[in-house]
């Protein structure tokens, strides 16, 4: 079948219609009913075929006289338009030019090039205090939501090396370098910068009798600070040190000063020391030359223990994949089973269990997860999986068990069972290398061990009977890192580590 000449058809319509410039409307309208056949989704009520592009002629046809009728009726001269507008100001004069006819219209609603009609009206000032007042509620309930996640706050603190008193603290976002590696480096930068602001005056003068800044390192006491600019003043820190969360590896230290160095334009400090987020608690609570132990249950879970000559034992940390046993993460998951398993009367579940009464924690679990029936579920594991949001699950188990509920507590009592294992096992490493070891310090630190009452005994049970010490930090690590530092430099700091930590038991 022959295709039809669809231009000439067309410019002979247009001839028909009055248009005087029929050869170039054509030429512009067909290629126009082209790609809307071929660009748009194919449904049954497009159609672009020739019946349409007859259609569209017809109609430009009927506007142009009706318009032309319409400017014969009441003529109105271009001038005094103008006139009129200046001194009436009654809107702008709209010019429509069609190929061989002018059309003035007086008053138009659309702007030229803009098919949107005008708003004729203004937001009111309640209206724009409301907008804002919805963006700052929108704001709080976003910093909320960071701020439940596991490991998402870290803590900057400058310790005074006369006294070991906190001149100043500071918190700020997550500094995971293998979560997010320029996001860590940024708040680093960000809090390093924030304490050197509050360590000067405005005329750059110390504002305190001891300096904290050099700006040569081997004579870190003799120069006098430099007055400070945006970018800093060029002086350094006497030592900064960082215990964070996957800086433990030395490739990786060498990479975040690199790029800590390049972002703030030269060195922050003299001194730098770098480690993993476990031995910053341990050196924070017991100090140097001690036997100390630390077990990490939060979203996740990891042990550490230090002996007295620095070698290091490690166990778990492994992952929410491969383990972490005993940590928040955990217990949600076991909690959440079990209660699926019962719902489903599955054959799976334990023979223990099915004594407890599931209503309680079922109610939770429906409210936090904001969902109507367990198989929706799949959609928080699989599909939108968020390994914070499913350990946060955890905060209700633990209010379930402090009002009584037997199904929590014998959940967290199960997760206090599991961190006595952990920390078993690495405790047994260290006195089969050590027999004749000193006391041993454990240290919790996490969400976790805020559940202490309910999880205690089970996992003082899994230890091995030797002296022991058990304990959980009432400040920030931060203060472990800066003494490392300080030690790195040559300086030790007295700090009175008794009043940092809480004793939950010792034998």
């Amino acid at each position: 079948m022959i295709k039809p000449f669809c231009e000439l058809i067309a410019e002979v319509m247009l001839y028909s219609q009055g248009f005087k410039t029929a050869e170039e409307l054509s030429g512009k309208a067909v290629p126009l009913f082209k790609l809307c056949a071929s660009q748009l989704s194919k449904q049954t009520h497009y159609d672009f075929g020739l019946r349409a592009l007859k259609s569209v002629m017809v109609s430009a046809g009927k506007n142009t006289r009706a318009a032309i009728q319409e400017l014969q009726l009441q003529p109105q001269p271009q001038q005094k338009q103008e006139k009129q507008k200046q001194e009436k100001g009654k809107g702008k004069e709209k010019e429509i030019e069609l190929k061989g006819l002018v059309i003035y219209r007086e008053n138009a609603p659309y702007s030229r090039g803009d098919l949107r009609p005008k708003r004729s009206f203004e937001k009111s000032n309640k209206q724009k205090k409301n907008k804002k007042n919805k963006k700052k509620q929108i704001n709080k309930k976003k910093q909320k939501k960071k701020n439940k996640r596991g490991s998402t706050s870290s803590k900057l603190v400058v310790l005074s090396g006369v006294n070991g008193n906190i001149l100043f603290r500071k918190q700020a976002g997550p500094t995971n370098p293998w979560l997010s590696f320029d996001e860590s480096v940024s708040t680093v930068h960000s809090l390093v910068r924030a304490a050197e602001k509050h360590l000067r005056n405005k005329n750059g003068k110390p504002r305190y009798e001891e300096d904290f800044f050099t700006t040569d390192p081997e004579k870190e006491s003799e120069k006098e600070p430099e007055k400070e600019s945006e970018e800093g003043n060029g002086s350094k820190f006497g030592g900064i040190g960082l215990t964070l969360s996957g800086l433990g590896d030395k490739n990786l230290q060498k990479k975040f000063l690199k790029r800590l160095i390049h972002k703030s334009g030269g060195d922050l400090a003299s001194e730098y020391f770098f480690g993993s987020d476990l031995i910053g608690p341990l050196e924070t609570a017991f100090g140097p030359g001690r036997v100390g132990c630390v077990i990490i249950s939060g979203t996740g879970s990891s042990s550490r223990l230090v002996a007295e000559d620095g070698t290091v034992y490690r166990s778990g940390g492994l992952g929410h994949l491969l383990g972490d046993e005993g940590s928040g993460f955990s217990t949600a998951v076991n909690a959440i089973k079990l209660i699926l398993q019962r719902v489903e009367s599955s054959f799976l579940e334990y023979e223990e269990t099915r004594k407890f009464d599931i209503s309680v924690l079922y109610r939770k679990m429906l409210n936090y997860f904001e969902i109507t029936q367990g198989s929706e579920l799949l959609t928080v594991f699989y599909r939108d999986f968020k390994k914070h949001k499913i350990a946060g699950f955890t905060k209700h188990i633990a209010d379930a068990a402090y009002t009584g509920d037997p199904l929590a507590i014998y959940l967290l009592q199960q997760t206090g069972q599991q961190l006595g294992k952990l920390a078993c096992s690495i405790t047994n490493k260290y006195i089969k290398n050590n027999p004749k070891h000193p006391k041993i310090n454990f240290l919790g630190v996490g969400s976790m061990w805020k559940s202490w009452e309910v999880i205690g005994d089970r996992f003082l049970g899994q230890l091995p009977k030797v002296p022991l010490r058990f304990a959980s930090l009432k400040e920030t690590s931060a203060i472990g890192a800066a003494s490392f530092v300080a030690r790195k430099t040559g300086l030790e700091i007295p700090i009175n580590r008794e009043n940092l930590i809480e004793v939950k038991y010792e034998n």
